[in-house]
């Protein structure tokens, strides 16, 4: 609230009162969803820090016009 006002009220007044404001305001699924996307996050950094190394085989020869070249 923006508390513009200099009265102030007590908040549990109204939760003994409204029901649903005590359903909505208990609600642990945003704290689910952010712990949710910290950890996918945390994840994907440790990820991106894995050595990744791609090999490919096949046949065939290796030529260059200077044999000191070669990457071997």
């Amino acid at each position: 609230m923006l508390n513009i006002s200099p009265n102030h009220i007590s908040g549990e007044a109204f939760q003994k009162k409204f029901s649903t404001l005590n359903e909505v305001e208990n609600k642990i699924s945003s704290n689910t969803l952010k712990k949710l996307i910290f950890s996918t996050l945390f994840i994907l950094l440790i990820v991106l820090f894995i050595p990744w190394t791609q090999n490919i085989r096949s046949i065939g020869n290796v030529t260059t016009l200077k044999p000191n070249q070669k990457p071997q």
